[in-house]
């Protein structure tokens, strides 16, 4: 049987599974066959896209959509996949995967994490989904929207309630809500580019409570903004972002302990990125 090419979000994925499972029905297919049907000498040119993230281009493309016998919503489909697997930039990677749902969506068909894509890509469901936990939450559109910075339209925040309560990320009790201890579970395609979106977002955000509290004292402002310019090997890097996990990981826990006396939500996030090109001796 032969793969559902909208169980994948990776079209490199989709052509090494619909390979296995063409081999599998026809002892006799082999990647020296599938070059004679691709009009090509090279018995590589399948692995040249599955494994060595060769470039797909359109009239190879279109040959293995007639190949594989797609229909015209899932040659679609999978021609968005090869933009968005080929988008260099995170930016027309995110305008990619926004294609790929709209298509799904118009399709009816089951969404790839599209829900929790649009809840990790979205500061306000994130602030929204913490916010809830507030002692002095109130579950009330126009009051939510009154303390939020910058401040959402009311009809933003019943939004997202809306896709919170979707989600099952929070549930309705008692005239109030309330968020669910549920782990969100998304594909690593999701992480990848809801969080392009989401880091952009809060790099705004902090510029603009940054102009806010430039004119006030050191010790009354709510932002704490803390930079150092470093000179580091390249190599050093995955432990650089180790100890910025693990502290994350520990400002995590001690919120926890905190929660009880909470009366604000606040981002913390750390960023290293780099000022220079590498600079070789000599």
């Amino acid at each position: 049987m032969s793969p559902d090419v909208f169980d994948y979000s990776d079209f490199r994925a989709y052509l090494a599974a619909w390979f296995d499972a063409r081999s599998e029905r026809d002892p006799e297919f082999s990647h020296r066959a599938l070059a004679r049907e691709m009009n090509t000498k090279d018995p590589a040119v399948l692995l040249a896209y599955t494994k060595y993230d060769k470039t797909l281009g359109s009239k190879r493309m279109e040959r293995f959509i007639e190949i594989i016998g797609l229909d015209a919503e899932e040659a679609d489909y999978f021609r968005l996949l090869v933009a968005f697997g080929h988008a260099r930039s995170p930016r027309a990677r995110a305008d990619a995967w926004d294609a790929l749902c709209a298509l799904r969506a118009s399709l009816a068909k089951p969404s790839i994490d599209a829900g929790l894509f649009e809840f990790m890509s979205r500061w306000l469901y994130v602030a929204l989904h913490t916010m809830v936990s507030l002692p002095g939450f109130r579950y009330d559109p126009v009051w939510i929207a009154s303390q939020l910075r910058p401040r959402p339209t009311p009809a933003d925040v019943r939004h997202a309630i809306e896709t919170l309560l979707r989600l099952g990320l929070v549930r309705e009790e008692r005239d109030t809500l309330i968020a669910n201890d549920a782990n969100l579970h998304t594909g690593p395609t999701v992480r990848r580019v809801a969080s392009f979106t989401f880091h952009q977002q809060v790099h705004e955000l902090a510029g603009v409570a940054l102009v806010a509290g430039r004119d006030r004292p050191v010790d009354e402002r709510d932002t704490c903004f803390l930079a150092a310019s470093l000179a580091l090997p390249r190599d050093r890097l995955p432990q650089l972002r180790k100890a910025m996990w693990e502290f994350l990981m520990k400002a995590s826990e001690d919120a926890t302990g905190w929660a009880a006396q909470a009366d604000q939500v606040f981002v913390v996030e750390l960023a290293a990125f780099p000022l220079t090109e590498r600079i070789t001796r000599g």
